[in-house]
């Protein structure tokens, strides 16, 4: 699969306690809202998450990927350093 806008496939490690349970493949929609609501598209079933804890988002012309928090009470990491609220983070 090919990531959005570009040739590169993406996906998504999932980590607990430093162990590797797998990896999700991304569709092809242009974002993916991650948190604990039921309607995200990746439920985060933790009590450190907020309900609508971050957004993954591509560029639609180049495919790049960005992290999006949204001002989560507990913040998102990128390789542990906590990334700025309300800011697009290129990954």
């Amino acid at each position: 699969m090919q990531g959005p806008g570009g040739s590169v496939e993406y996906r998504l490690e999932v980590l607990k306690s430093g162990s590797s349970l797998g990896t999700r493949p991304l569709s092809h929609q242009g974002q993916h809202v991650f948190g604990r609501q039921p309607t995200c598209d990746f439920v985060l079933e933790h009590p450190s998450a907020s309900r609508l804890h971050a957004v993954l988002q591509f560029n639609a012309g180049t495919g790049a990927a960005y992290l999006y928090d949204n001002a989560s009470t507990h913040g998102s990491f990128v390789n542990k350093q906590r990334v700025q609220p309300r800011v697009y983070v290129p990954l």
